[in-house]
């Protein structure tokens, strides 16, 4: 006798019937009971506020002098810097960081609002910081699809400690508002909006319909990609980044298609940017380039800071205020170059690796435009890795969320965000060094003894505390590192014209004319003090 299925719909037990093809099912997007998206950038951006709150008692330090602290144009009326920074004619006159709008205009009323009081300045970095750990958990999230490896992730990138450099100096906050453009703009572009829904097939291939593809949300991405170009340049690895995800994630690329009207405003966006920005390169912008170099020589280097890149994003715990020149790269570099990039490419395409293919593609590619392929003056610097240490936090956070998975401690998979904690035991003394300029100088000394730079610059810390001794001997090693380093040359000057050795000073003017090195910055005003007497030398070359 058959039996017809029950009151409930369910068939009854016993009965034998052809076996289904599998379906497709249809689930809400990825929320947690416990712990929601919102909840988790929430805690992220607290553990960020905790591991640096220390810099809001800081002082002005490194480059916060010329760009801020002394910079004039800022007390300009907001129109006139706004024209002037649109224009291009910021650069003819000379205004700091004039291709970087948005970090002008964002001291310019912070200047009106806390005067020179530091405070206010880094109390605003450190709250812009709060904010790009929670982008970055939220993107952690959409990539990831695993609240705990999300969480963790985004631990690890607001613990980093090479983020000491861009969080505590205020002028390179730059850092800060770029990454905060780039991931705005990919959590808009790729995340879930309220009405989304996701279907998954047999073979776990995410594919998204009814995708929202509103004008405000749109024009929300092309707002938070404007602000982080406008900020600084190094943004435009949005691109490389967003193509990465849509290479490693299938639903990614169906949601490109589906958000066709976000693609229209990111790309006017970066077609204004372009418009704007490649003609003041073409013509000498403000940015220091590093010499020119043979083609192959560049790319060896370039080989060279990927791999450091992704060294930096897994082990975020080697700081350091200065990094001085580097050697010409060998070509031994492209072999682990290459690995990485074609691990990357093969992995992508691996359900089960993606994951971790996707952290090491981020800790390469979103540094790229600070690689010396772009020439920057600094081959390296901590904040040029700011970005990237999101990569390796996906990375570890996924390794161990597996480890957990294998011996079935599911349990703990929701603290592996704690395994983070210690990095605080280097964060935060790598955030102490940036106190005073003291500090910081003393530290890159220690930390780059080979460095002219650190040493000219604990040079003019003692100079300016009228430690006479202390300041020459500095000098010495400055200049016994590099006899033919221009800063320090000058500040060679200001030592001897601050402590009224006026003879000395000329003699060393002489010797820069002879060598053909009298025409770099600051030396002009050197001569003008050394044309007078000698406490008026001392009062005109100030501290």
């Amino acid at each position: 006798m058959m039996r017809g299925p029950s009151r409930h719909g369910h068939e009854n037990p016993g009965l034998s019937v052809k076996r289904r093809a599998p379906s497709v099912r249809t689930e809400e997007p990825v929320r947690s009971r416990r712990l929601g998206p919102r909840a988790a950038a929430l805690i992220t951006a607290g553990v960020g506020l905790f591991a640096f709150a220390r810099a809001v008692s800081f002082g002005f330090v490194y480059d916060d002098g010329w760009t801020l602290a002394d910079n004039d144009w800022l007390t300009h009326p907001l129109h006139e810097l706004i024209g002037l920074l649109v224009t291009g004619q910021a650069l003819a006159r000379h205004v700091p960081d004039a291709t970087r709008p948005v970090m002008v205009l964002l001291e310019a009323l912070e200047r009106r609002v806390f005067g020179l009081s530091p405070a206010g300045y880094h109390l605003d970095s450190l709250l812009l910081y709060a904010l790009v750990c929670a982008l970055a958990t939220r993107l952690a999230l959409v990539l990831t699809r695993q609240k705990h490896v999300a969480l963790c992730a985004g631990v690890f990138f607001a613990l980093a400690p090479l983020h000491a450099e861009p969080v505590a100096a205020i002028n390179y906050r730059e850092d800060l508002l770029g990454a905060f453009g780039v991931l705005g703009a990919l959590v808009l572009l790729y995340a879930p909006d309220n009405e989304s829904r996701r279907v998954t097939a047999r073979d776990d291939t995410f594919i998204r319909r009814r995708y929202g593809d509103s004008s405000a949300r749109a024009l929300a991405a092309g707002a938070c990609l404007a602000l982080g170009l406008f900020g600084k340049e190094s943004a435009v690895a949005f691109v490389p980044l967003a193509g990465l995800i849509a290479f490693c994630l299938p639903w990614a690329r169906v949601t490109l298609g589906d958000r066709r009207r976000h693609l229209y405003v990111l790309g006017a966006v970066l077609f204004v940017f372009l418009a704007w920005r490649v003609p003041l390169a073409l013509h000498g912008d403000d940015v220091p380039l590093a010499p020119k170099r043979p083609f192959g020589d560049v790319l060896l280097r370039a080989a060279r800071f990927e791999v450091r890149a992704v060294v930096d994003a897994l082990l975020p715990i080697f700081y350091s205020p200065d990094h001085w020149r580097q050697p010409d790269a060998s070509f031994r570099w492209t072999l682990p170059c290459l690995s990485l990039f074609a691990g990357v490419a093969l992995l992508g395409k691996n359900r089960e690796l993606r994951v971790p293919a996707l952290g090491i593609g981020f800790a390469l590619l979103a540094p790229l435009a600070c690689s010396p392929l772009f020439r920057p003056v600094n081959e390296l610097a901590d904040r040029y890795f700011f970005l990237g240490t999101l990569g390796g936090g996906i990375v570890w956070a996924w390794a161990l969320d597996r480890v957990l998975a294998r011996f079935e401690l599911d349990r703990a998979r929701a603290f592996t965000a704690f395994a983070c904690l210690p990095l605080l035991a280097v964060t935060w003394p790598a955030t102490s060094i940036w106190r005073d300029e003291r500090s910081l100088w003393t530290a890159a000394t220690e930390l780059t003894p080979a460095s002219p730079r650190a040493w000219a610059g604990l040079s003019r810390v003692h100079r300016i505390a009228r430690e006479r001794d202390a300041a020459d001997r500095a000098m010495a090693r400055a200049l016994n590192a590099d006899p033919n380093y221009a800063p320090a040359l000058v500040t060679e000057l200001y030592t001897d014209l601050a402590f009224g050795r006026i003879e000395t000073a000329r003699e060393h003017l002489a010797a820069l004319d002879a060598r053909k090195l009298g025409d770099g910055g600051g030396i002009g005003k050197a001569r003008r003090c050394a044309a007078l007497e000698r406490d008026a030398a001392a009062a005109c070359i100030g501290p």
